[in-house]
């Protein structure tokens, strides 16, 4: 309907005549645009943005929105016109600069992006989401002291972004400082203290630092406060099978492929566990079936290779190591 009327109106001088009038067609079109870029319509956005821009050419939150619909459309030469436009029209605009700098990652020029999204940081400098990528581009291009630095900033800033608060953790997980990492993720839980995301990076973090009973521990907590949620109920199978907890471990993979009975990682998995148990039989026709479903990669032929070698068949252990299923 809304295309309807704007292909009817597009060419009628009385669609946009009156004090105002273009500029307001143009900001409701420069709003429908934006609709459609959120819904991953580009080149829907692009269209309308562009007859936005006719109307109203000098309005710098047009040429910034439809840089980006450029971008994502893969359009980068006019992607960057627009930008630099934007940029110039309203140069105080930090969400310009922001877009600026993914448009200059898309294109592969780090160097650039660090530059525009420092000047998107400091024109808005309590924006934490542009603090964050700062942060990780400098820890892309291995200034870990100046990353650490704005990570940590990021942390205190952060009020109930938890994502924002886990991300030092994570910085420190990343460098292998884990007692570290355990106490900036004990700071996120003291904020959000029912969050399941702050337990599952507890439970990673353990489980590098070899603390199986605590990895476990926080992983089974992360599973109460979301029992629906099939990832991390797998995760704790996982970790329940390599701690020599099957039993339990079996438990939570039928949850798991109630709530994804397409899934085939839990079937391996499964079949694994089954095999551990000697129940050979069973754990063959689930690993045929996680084959059918698409199963693949070395470590699903590794799990598969022990239920033959189990067998006592070594041909056939060998041929799924070398070749595959």
């Amino acid at each position: 309907y809304i295309w309807r009327s704007l292909d009817r109106d597009r060419g009628d001088p009385r669609a946009v005549s009156g004090d105002g009038a273009a500029s307001a067609y143009a900001t409701s079109l420069a709003d429908l645009g934006q609709l459609l870029l959120v819904r991953g319509e580009a080149r829907e956005s692009i269209r309308v943005l562009e007859w936005a821009r006719e109307l109203a050419p000098t309005e710098a939150h047009i040429r910034n929105n439809l840089g980006v619909a450029y971008r994502k459309a893969g359009r980068f030469a006019d992607a960057f016109q627009e930008l630099r436009v934007a940029a110039e029209l309203a140069p105080g605009r930090a969400s310009t600069y922001h877009n600026l700098s993914r448009l200059h990652l898309a294109a592969g020029d780090e160097e650039s992006a660090l530059e525009a999204l420092s000047l998107a940081s400091r024109l808005q400098p309590e924006n934490v989401r542009y603090r964050l990528e700062l942060a990780g581009l400098h820890e892309k291009r291995g200034d870990f002291q100046r990353a650490e630095s704005i990570f940590r900033w990021v942390e205190r800033s952060a009020g109930d972004d938890l994502p924002a608060r886990l991300a030092y953790g994570d910085f420190l997980l990343r460098r292998e400082r884990y007692t570290e990492a355990v106490a900036a993720y004990r700071r996120a839980q003291e904020a959000s203290p029912t969050s399941a995301g702050v337990f599952t990076s507890l439970s990673r973090c353990y489980w590098e630092m070899e603390d199986i009973d605590a990895a476990v521990a926080a992983m089974r907590r992360s599973v109460e406060l979301q029992p629906h949620n099939p990832r991390l109920k797998y995760d704790l199978a996982l970790m329940l099978q390599r701690s020599g907890e099957p039993g339990e471990a079996l438990v939570h993979l039928d949850d798991v492929l109630r709530l994804l009975p397409n899934a085939w990682q839990p079937v391996a998995l499964k079949a694994s566990i089954l095999t551990r148990l000697g129940m050979h039989d069973e754990a063959r026709r689930l690993f045929t079936k996680a084959r059918e479903m698409g199963a693949e990669g070395a470590q699903f032929r590794a799990a598969w290779s022990e239920l033959e070698l189990a067998e006592g068949d070594t041909a056939a252990a060998r041929e799924l190591l070398e070749r595959g299923p």
